[in-house]
């Protein structure tokens, strides 16, 4: 991948892609490295972001 000139991006876990989906400020996007972790980071202060946060409280167990 870096020498297509891509650098990877490592989330902690499987479940944490959620914030790289349709719908995300981060899908389709043209963010550099830092500018992605960045965005990732401030995932849940996206509307997209609250609202899957208020979604899951609803239906936790």
């Amino acid at each position: 991948m870096k020498r297509l000139g891509f650098q990877p991006v490592i989330l902690d876990s499987l479940a944490e892609g959620i914030k790289l989906e349709s719908g995300t400020n981060v899908f389709g996007a043209d963010f550099n490295r830092a500018e992605l972790l960045n965005a990732i980071d401030h995932y849940f202060e996206t509307d997209f972001g609250q609202e899957i946060f208020q979604n899951s409280r609803k239906h936790s167990f």
